[in-house]
């Protein structure tokens, strides 16, 4: 009677759980943009952003040769990564460098490492010693 009980509770529980994940929710995690308020760079710099979800999907921005100068610039990214869940962590890495060849390496003169939770809308701003930028973010669902 008992190994009966504990079955029909594992497959209760099995059933539950199969059915809340067909049920699970998938969006496209658009990356809008980034605003740098304050870049470690002196002169001309090159821009690499490279993020990725907890399931695995990724994505990379970077237009090659594409230079930046100076602080306050807006860089329009609208980097998207497929079938992100409402709540997901979501890193990313964001590199500068005044070289191709190293701009999207961990060889980057200047690096950073960062995180957010895909919400519906959102922004985050990250600050170090001499770098500050904020991120916005958006989702829409997956068709």
């Amino acid at each position: 009677m008992k190994s009966k009980i504990i079955l029909l509770f594992a497959l209760l529980f099995t059933f539950v759980a199969g059915n809340a994940a067909a049920q699970q929710k998938f969006y496209n995690l658009y990356i809008d943009k980034l605003i740098m308020h304050q870049t470690p760079q002196s002169g001309t710099w090159l821009f690499c952003f490279q993020a990725k979800s907890e399931s695995e999907s990724e994505g990379v921005f970077h237009i090659p040769d594409r230079t930046y100068e100076k602080d306050g610039i807006t860089i329009d990214m609208k980097l998207k990564l497929a079938d992100v869940v409402r709540g997901e962590k979501v890193s990313f890495k964001c590199r500068l460098d005044d070289d191709e060849a190293d701009v999207c390496a961990e060889s980057a003169e200047d690096k950073s490492n960062g995180d957010f939770f895909a919400k519906m809308e959102g922004s985050k701003q990250y600050s170090f010693d001499d770098w500050s930028y904020t991120i916005y973010w958006h989702l829409e669902e997956a068709k």
